[in-house]
């Protein structure tokens, strides 16, 4: 009676499979199929397997949420610091104001102080020789004329200065001031995500010139280069030359820099620093206050913020740093031994500053000169060596970030991490002569004929 009320369907599906009759008792509340005793318990145990990769993935999933939100408190930290710094800017660039206002009302008080002061001089010394006279009755008469005309002279001077003081003659000028790009004074960047040790290179544009190209510096959307230290050019991200250049005069150009707080380049000689202005038309500015040590010779330059570094092409040499603002010398250094040179220098950020060092010695025999370049990496406020990498084989130093730099060796372009460790290494196939970054993510390279600048998008 009971086979004939069951059909085939409503066989256990498991032992249909394995060819065999037994009939589905127990139902599963997922899949609605009925299965005997004892595959119920396999189909359970199935569900369950399946179940534990997608409980995997949950956990880690969860893993990675507690990261990111660690990530976003120490982000959130970041943001804070970042957040006081601007706050110290605006303090530091007020107080600065300050004092410059302050000094110009000094001008103004002093200079109204020297007038009445000589005024009072010349009537005391007026008033001494009256006396004088009228003590030496003799001399009293004949001189009548000399000392009316003096009297006149000095009511003629007290009268001009009263009406210096209606006039109001004392001027102010704040074109300078007026010319101050407040925009660009301080400016918050969101770091461009590039992975450095997979970077890729695509070019965009290249840019020929008649004659060899010499120096190279850039700023977040020009690149600056002189032709053979007769000319300053012009050009943008793109690879486009502007229509912009001047004649320089000045002599064989060592090292340029940008500085993001004066909104101008800086460039130096052997002997000189100078600024480029870049308005309407680019305007080329020495700056006297800076003067060379014992007739040395400048060598390298970099700049951040208000600071500007110099190292001499000499032996041993001292570091010196100064103000932006009034270009005065705040420090010099002398980290450096007799027997090593600073090649090139470049800020990594506000605390670090990476240095590429040609080291002398002798060999054994004490004849042959060894020459060994050396990386250092040392603390902006003090000099203390924070790394050291020594048998360095690269020269040039190019800031990307995340601790890792740009470096040419031949055709390549390497990438190194803050150990001097290569971490990508890139077959340019021509020799590079210079390279520099445009911004973050736009690379300029100089080839060995010193006529083309190639322009490169960097991506990763």
């Amino acid at each position: 009676m009971f086979s004939e009320t069951l059909s085939e369907n409503d066989l256990c599906p498991t032992c249909k499979t394995l060819r065999k009759k037994n009939f589905g008792t127990i139902r599963c509340k997922e899949c609605r199929k009925k299965f005997c005793p004892h595959h119920i318990v396999v189909h359970i145990q199935e569900i369950r397997q399946n179940l534990n990769p997608i409980l995997s993935d949950f956990t880690r999933i969860k893993q990675e949420l507690f990261g990111f939100q660690e990530l976003l408190d120490k982000t959130n930290q970041n943001d804070e610091n970042i957040l006081f710094q601007i706050d110290q800017w605006e303090e530091q660039m007020i107080e600065k104001v300050n004092q410059t206002a302050d000094k110009a009302r000094e001008y103004v008080n002093e200079s109204k102080k020297q007038t009445i002061n000589e005024i009072e001089h010349k009537f005391h010394m007026m008033n001494d020789e009256l006396n004088s006279r009228l003590v030496n009755v003799k001399l009293l008469e004949p001189d009548i004329s000399c000392v009316k005309n003096k009297l006149q002279q000095l009511k003629l001077e007290i009268d001009q200065l009263l009406v210096t003081n209606k006039l109001n003659t004392i001027r102010l000028d704040i074109t300078q001031s007026d010319r101050i790009d407040w925009t660009t004074m301080i400016r918050v960047y969101k770091n461009v995500q590039l992975s450095f040790d997979q970077l890729k290179m695509i070019q965009k544009r290249s840019i020929s010139s008649i004659k060899k190209i010499s120096r190279m510096a850039s700023s977040e959307n020009i690149l600056l280069y002189s032709e053979e230290n007769e000319k300053l050019c012009l050009a943008n991200r793109i690879g486009t030359q502007k229509q912009m250049m001047i004649e320089w005069k000045h002599g064989i150009i060592k090292d340029m820099c940008w500085s993001s707080m004066l909104n101008q380049f800086i460039i130096i000689t052997t002997k000189q620093v100078f600024t480029v202005e870049i308005v309407i038309t680019m305007k080329i500015n020495v700056i006297s206050e800076i003067k060379i040590l014992d007739n040395r010779e400048f060598g390298t330059c970099d700049c951040f913020g208000d600071k500007l570094l110099l190292a001499y092409c000499d032996d041993g040499s001292p570091l010196d740093q100064y103000c932006t603002i009034d270009w005065k010398l705040e420090k010099r250094w002398t980290p450096f031994v007799s027997n090593e040179y600073v090649k090139c220098l470049r800020f990594m950020n506000n605390k670090q500053i990476a240095f590429t060092i040609l080291k002398y010695g002798r060999s054994h025999d004490g004849y042959t000169l060894n020459v060994q370049n050396v990386f250092q990496i040392r603390d902006r406020l003090t000099m203390n060596i924070i790394r050291i990498h020594e048998d360095f084989k690269f020269m040039n130093l190019i800031i990307l970030s995340n601790n890792r730099y740009l470096t040419l060796q031949r055709d390549n372009l390497l990438v190194i991490d803050e150990n001097g460790i290569i971490k990508r290494n890139m077959t340019y196939g021509k020799k590079i002569k210079y390279a520099v970054i445009i911004g973050k993510d736009c690379l300029v390279i100089k080839t060995d004929n010193d006529h083309t600048l190639e322009f490169y998008d960097l991506s990763s």
